[in-house]
């Protein structure tokens, strides 16, 4: 990136901002990397207006007209409020609209009010943003039809993996492990009765754990599935991929899996595990093809799911040959560096 770097402006400065701490958003794979640590600084705003003021006076005062905003997600409307106190560009992003999160959360659906609430919020910021990071081609269009933005100031970027998080704690892939893994939050992508009854019905034999942080009082599971709860440490999720057999994706009919593609796909990418997934237009978008080490399946179907997996699950082989691919082709597409050097790319070609 040494060329790249050379050729950003001498006195530009990155700030990014959130209402949360920064490991909670898919930004952190921007701020943390060697390429854009060095010109970034997080500021975290508990009280909106106050710490945004100070805020703006911060960046006038250490680096005035280089000073560009990237506002992290979820904290998308903290875009029109910084654009009206600082006058800089911001660069929003926030990979889906709040709106999509919203709708995929179960006890949300009849929700009209804060239905709409938070689709002016997503307007809003889509408005003032100078520049929006989304995470997929169908993402792109989405938010292009359903919020009136010109395309030309939306730009797909993958939401990838934060390697600083885990790298001390990677471990190489090892074949005989006995669990498959599937973690992420139980909502209305996920699938989770399909694969719970692959396990139930079709694989009784294999054990599959399942990593979120909320689960239905009313669910009940066969033996053969564990359920882990909670907020795990970065020391914890990377002991879990790193054990797991196989990864599970979304298993589920919800449109919204074509313009989305979940984090642990990349996260399992990362950690070399081979991952089982629906053949979407966003992952066929950063995994094209089973030659990148996803195993994809044509429905959402439990048995179709079981045959996936024991296919996988019966073969050293098969296991072995699937973690080499997912791993080569995310250190040779996917990876936190390749990702913010596109980023560095997308701001020299940008005019904000």
């Amino acid at each position: 990136m040494e060329l790249n770097e050379k050729r950003l402006t001498p006195n530009l400065r990155l700030i990014f901002i959130s209402r949360y701490d920064q490991n909670y958003s898919r930004s952190a794979v921007l701020l943390h990397s060697q390429t854009l640590g060095k010109l970034s600084h997080f500021i975290r705003i508990n009280n909106v207006f106050i710490d945004v003021w100070k805020t703006a006076k911060f960046a006038r005062k250490q680096v005035g007209h280089g000073t560009v905003f990237v506002v992290m997600s979820p904290s998308s409307y903290l875009t029109p409020i910084l654009k009206l106190m600082t006058r800089r560009p911001i660069i929003l992003d926030s990979g889906w609209p709040l709106l999509d999160g919203f709708n995929s959360r179960l006890a949300n659906r009849k929700k009209i009010i804060s239905r709409l609430k938070t689709y002016l919020i997503d307007f809003a910021a889509f408005t003032c943003a100078s520049l929006i990071l989304l995470e997929s081609s169908d993402q792109k269009e989405n938010v292009s039809k359903h919020f009136f933005v010109n395309k030309r100031k939306i730009a797909v970027s993958p939401t990838g993996f934060d390697e600083s998080r885990s790298k001390a704690h990677q471990s190489e892939y090892r074949s005989e492990n006995k669990y498959i893994l599937f973690r992420g939050k139980i909502n209305s992508e996920a699938g989770i009765q399909n694969i719970v009854k692959s396990f139930s019905q079709y694989l009784p034999s294999l054990e599959l754990w399942i990593v979120t942080d909320k689960w239905p009082d009313n669910f009940v599971l066969p033996p053969n599935i564990k359920l882990k709860i909670g907020r795990f440490s970065d020391d914890e999720l990377s002991n879990f991929y790193s054990n797991a057999l196989i990864s599970i994706g979304q298993i589920s009919s919800n449109s919204r899996l074509d313009r989305t593609v979940p984090h642990k796909a990349f996260e399992s990418a990362y950690f070399g595990v081979p991952y089982i997934s629906l053949r979407t237009r966003a992952m066929l978008e950063y995994f094209p093809d089973e030659e990148s080490g996803v195993k994809y399946i044509e429905k959402a179907d439990s048995e179709e799911l079981a045959n996936a997996i024991f296919e996988i699950a019966k073969s050293k082989e098969i296991r072995e040959a699937l973690s080499r691919q997912i791993s080569n082709h995310y250190y040779s597409f996917l990876s936190q560096e390749l990702i913010s050097e596109k980023f560095c790319e997308l701001l020299i070609g940008t005019k904000l």
